[in-house]
């Protein structure tokens, strides 16, 4: 049972994000921009570090941005930017690599979570208990969820980047693009998916499958530079 005084918090929040949505037209027009070129940094993520190497093979990547069929028209204009890779690995492992950039994020123009995007394009999604990434400058939160239908199973970790922060779901994502807009910034995002198939659902394949995740995402940002690393982590 929610307590009162977490009950006070959220109508406080939603009170805030409401004079926010109203005002952000306004801050937006006054705002400081992120440089549109930042977005061409995605161009210089390595296709190969540690034990993976880039394979064209995007084709089995599930769409970012596909929520309906009206929705696909205007699919080209959601983000500024997206990279779709698959590597592997020396123990024929694939890792698929799905990341959207949007240069700037408002409380009506957000990132699509992935979650819908799979439950649109006929998958089950199951979610799991939120993971952390471990670098050496500290952890950030990831999400998880299982996604499973007739012809393939995976896991899926993501991350979202709002501003200098990554937040943990929908209110942590609204709040940080409420606080940017209360400082007359509109904020840029990435939003980072990696995925890996399954053979079966039991709790070892899941979890193998997770460490694989984890690993994966570690190595890639070690080999980032610090530009594109900024771009996914802050």
């Amino acid at each position: 049972m929610h307590s009162r005084r977490a009950i006070a918090l959220g109508g406080s929040f939603l009170v805030a994000s409401t004079f926010a949505l109203a005002g952000s037209t306004f801050l937006r027009s006054a705002s400081a921009r992120v440089p549109e070129k930042r977005m061409n940094l995605l161009n210089a993520i390595p296709r190969s570090f540690g034990r993976w190497t880039a394979i064209n093979a995007t084709d089995q990547i599930i769409d970012p941005v596909t929520v309906d069929d009206e929705f696909d028209d205007l699919a080209d204009t959601l983000y500024d930017s997206v990279k779709e890779m698959v590597f592997t690995s020396s123990e024929m492992q694939e890792v698929m690599l799905s990341i959207a950039y949007k240069r700037e994020l408002t409380q009506e123009a957000r990132f699509h979570w992935p979650e819908i995007c799979y439950a649109t394009q006929g998958f089950r999604v199951l979610k799991l208990d939120p993971g952390s990434l471990a670098l050496e400058s500290g952890a950030i939160p990831i999400a998880r969820f299982r996604a499973s239908r007739s012809d393939r199973l995976e896991m899926v970790h993501y991350w979202i980047r709002v501003g200098n922060v990554v937040p943990l779901g929908s209110y942590a994502t609204r709040a940080s693009i409420f606080s940017s807009e209360m400082r007359g910034k509109v904020p840029d995002g990435t939003l980072v998916r990696t995925s890996v198939r399954m053979a079966d659902d039991g709790a070892p394949a899941m979890q193998a499958a997770s460490n694989i995740l984890h690993a994966f995402n570690v190595q890639l940002l070690d080999a980032s530079d610090q530009g594109l690393r900024d771009l996914f982590i802050a």
